[in-house]
């Protein structure tokens, strides 16, 4: 549930955040509630979204409305990995570090 909270307090409070990280995780559905700010996110909040196409806790419901709104909202850094299943690995940490050196820190 990391990546909704992430995601969902950064609808709530959109200049307060320089960037979110979610991993094998989802943005939460907002059905239009006005504390979700989206129409003030202009897709410059860089977000690492990693995650295995065989994850089996994340829906394909919670996946197509993900991307949609994460391709409209943000500055999108999508890695796909193989044989992660709903966790992380060493090779995605590393992928976090250099994103947030790269979008963030430089």
């Amino acid at each position: 549930m990391g990546m909704a909270m992430a995601t969902s307090l950064l609808r709530q409070r959109p200049a307060d955040f320089a960037a979110v990280v979610g991993l094998s995780g989802f943005a939460v559905d907002a059905d239009a509630d006005p504390a979700f700010r989206d129409a003030e996110l202009d897709g410059s909040v860089p977000l690492f979204w990693g995650r295995d196409q065989q994850d089996p806790v994340i829906t394909p419901d919670k996946i197509e409305y993900t991307m949609d709104w994460v391709r409209k909202h943000t500055d999108l850094t999508k890695v796909l990995y193989t044989g992660m299943w709903h966790g992380i690995n060493q090779q995605e940490i590393g992928h976090v570090g250099e994103f947030l050196e790269h979008k963030v820190l430089s």
